[in-house]
């Protein structure tokens, strides 16, 4: 995953001989790194209304955004400084004695370590493509069909990984330059590879959905069964959209017999064959969401046996000698991954700290019930605020901001904590492929310049974005059915016996 490292470092500007444009670039940089200064000079010196000190916070961290400050950096100096504008510099010393352990120490987040730990050995093991392999056999001999296999097996791996661009980044290494080959036109291609990873975060184990449950303290194993139908309707839309793109977009090349699988070429043998070596898959499902359906399973508890199942599975698909340095490399990458979501949790604490003393929180859900809107204006607005903010903040970052100021609402719009977990994850993938931020969208295209799998074509970040648009639709028609339809999200859950 080293690519995925550069892909997220900050790219240096290019240096221009403009003289003009050279002193402007001087004066945003003089500017970018004085007003994160000056506003705590105002938040800390000035006398100013809580209200207006609310704004400052949110413009510093935006400010310290700006200058690529870690994010939990970000909002943990900003909220710092807002309380202690606020208040004083020992409410602030005592926020951040206390509030990093109270909310860090939370035993709805305890399944993360193992749930994140599960995904990384898998893929490290190779299992990846055994499952995109059984995918394309099964469904190829449909129009589009490997686009469609793509999604088919980026809702198997998600069932494993609940990430994402992991899962994108892996299926993409394969897919694209499959697709290529056949004949596809290069923006289904990478639009199918991208969007096959969004269903990763609402199939359990699903680690967006616990930290949901986390923020709002709500039990993890009933919020985890609440994203499994609506996660399997994804693959079901976007193969839609490929069924329907596909005959107009893509031209059939001459290929060599043995660089592509034809459907006429796999028998129903070689099909049957493909699946016992997916074992660990059904393995997994069984022991995690089979676990916590039936009760059999605390989260925590189907966290750590998912885990060991998916070491157990690892162990045995991988070669001898490559078993040490794997589960070496898969836990150190669960650590660190752990360690980064956790520090973004703590920034987001002391940040809304920070927000509700101003009032600032208060008034929003005041200005929000104040409108008098009726459902479906209010279920739009929620799309639109989330649509914008997906623009310019990492998912994570918008459900720790957003959700502790909507769950106070939902009540009057007959909606349950647990529908607005499904809802905002859902909503915050099509953030993860909305310019101009759009992660997964760069991470995509930073691959797909890769010689190996874009095969000689090129594939401009235009291509990207344009195929991100053609499937985005299907994403917010599935938000509009869990809204208009909620027993979607609560079926499982209220058929299950999981606490």
């Amino acid at each position: 995953m080293d690519d995925l490292a550069t892909v997220t470092r900050p790219v240096e500007p290019a240096v221009t001989t403009q003289p003009g444009r050279r002193h402007l670039s001087r004066l945003v940089v003089v500017v970018g790194y004085v007003l994160p200064v000056l506003l705590g000079w105002l938040m800390l010196g000035g006398d100013l209304e809580r209200t207006q000190i609310g704004f400052l916070v949110i413009a510093m961290m935006l400010s310290l955004l700006f200058l690529k400050v870690p994010i939990a950096a970000a909002m943990g100096l900003s909220g710092l400084l807002g309380i202690w504008g606020i208040r004083s510099f020992d409410t602030a010393a005592a926020a951040v004695k206390n509030l990093p352990y109270t909310n860090a120490a939370s035993w709805s987040l305890s399944v993360l370590p193992a749930f994140i730990f599960m995904g990384v050995i898998l893929w490290r093991s190779g299992a990846t493509a055994r499952i995109y392999g059984s995918a394309k056999m099964w469904l190829s001999w449909l129009p589009g069909g490997l686009a469609i296999g793509t999604n088919v097996a980026g809702a198997g791996l998600g069932s494993v990984s609940g990430s994402t661009i992991g899962v994108s980044y892996s299926l993409g290494r394969i897919g694209i330059p499959e697709m290529l080959r056949a004949g596809y036109d290069r923006r289904l291609a990478i639009g199918s590879v991208m969007m096959a990873g969004t269903a990763a975060n609402l199939i359990p184990p699903s680690i967006m959905m616990v930290l949901f449950a986390g923020i709002a303290t709500v039990p993890v194993g009933p919020q985890l069964l609440a994203g499994l139908i609506p996660g399997l309707m994804l693959p079901v839309a976007y193969s839609i959209v490929i069924l329907v793109l596909y005959p107009v977009l893509t031209r059939r090349k001459t290929v060599a017999a043995d660089e592509v699988i034809e459907s006429s070429e796999v028998t129903l043998v070689d099909r049957l064959r493909s699946l016992p070596p997916l074992w660990p898959f059904p393995l997994l499902f069984l022991v995690v969401v089979g676990g916590l359906f039936g009760g059999v399973f605390t989260p925590t508890e189907a966290g750590a046996a998912g885990a060991l199942t998916a070491l157990a599975a690892a162990l045995v698909i991988s070669k001898r000698g490559d078993r040490l340095k794997m589960v070496v490399t898969a836990a150190t990458e669960a650590v660190a991954s752990t360690g980064a979501i956790f520090m973004l949790i703590i920034g987001a604490v002391i940040l809304n700290q920070a927000l509700t003393l101003t009032g600032i929180t208060q008034d929003m859900i005041r200005g929000i019930e104040g409108l008098g809107l009726s459902f479906w204006p209010f279920i739009a607005l929620l799309i639109a605020i989330y649509l914008i903010l997906g623009m310019f903040m990492d998912p994570l970052m918008m459900m720790l901001i957003t959700v502790p100021l909507i769950v106070p609402i939902l009540p009057e719009y007959g909606l349950s904590v647990m529908w607005l977990g499904v809802f905002v994850v859902l909503v915050a993938e099509i953030g993860l492929v909305t310019p101009p931020v759009g992660m997964l969208t760069y991470i995509m295209h930073k691959l797909a310049q890769k010689e190996e799998v874009n095969l000689g074509q090129r594939i401009t970040l235009g291509d990207t974005f344009q195929a991100v648009l053609w499937f985005m639709p299907a994403t917010v028609v599935v938000v509009i059915v869990i809204a208009g339809f909620p027993d979607i999200v609560h079926w499982l859950p209220d058929i299950s016996s999981s606490k």
